[in-house]
């Protein structure tokens, strides 16, 4: 039985892509799912946040946020993590794709998961939840640009990256 073990292949590294509007409670399913995987957590929103711990998002660094995101998911792999999970709102695929080119670059399993909160398409709800105090006409177009995925094709996606 040992030996069925320790000739067993490594389980391969996951990347959760979580979706869904600013305050549908994306970031408390992201820590529960990286708690029980043992994984990290990673945002681009990190970044905005100073030394100070106080969140000041600038719309003119969002790329340079998500180099660093993607920079820290590079990194926590090397390191050994084989579960991230990555807590943006990944609201179009054109958002989504430069995580799947990562995922494809790690050859990683990839997983699209929104949060299932009775408030998650409700943006009058999400703005009184939203801990970045992101105002409501920025939730309603977040909801209106909204494109729906399926894990299965975010998966066909990364898999057609991997061989091209």
């Amino acid at each position: 039985m040992s030996n069925m073990i320790s000739e067993a292949p490594k389980a391969k590294l996951k990347m959760v892509l979580m979706r869904g509007l600013a305050g549908s409670g994306k970031s408390t399913l992201a820590q529960i799912l990286a708690s029980r995987n043992d994984g990290r957590v990673i945002s681009a929103d990190d970044f905005f946040v100073g030394s100070d711990g106080v969140y000041r998002h600038d719309h003119t660094k969002i790329r340079i946020a998500h180099v660093d995101a993607r920079q820290r998911i590079e990194s926590a792999v090397k390191s050994g993590c084989d579960y991230i999970v990555v807590d943006n709102t990944h609201i179009t695929h054109r958002d989504m794709e430069e995580y799947f080119r990562l995922a494809a670059s790690l050859n990683a399993l990839v997983e699209l998961i929104e949060p299932t909160t009775p408030w998650a398409k409700d943006p009058d709800e999400c703005v009184k939840r939203t801990v970045h105090n992101v105002p409501l006409d920025i939730i309603k177009g977040m909801l209106n640009r909204y494109q729906s995925m399926e894990t299965d094709e975010a998966q066909m996606i990364v898999a057609g990256m991997r061989t091209a």
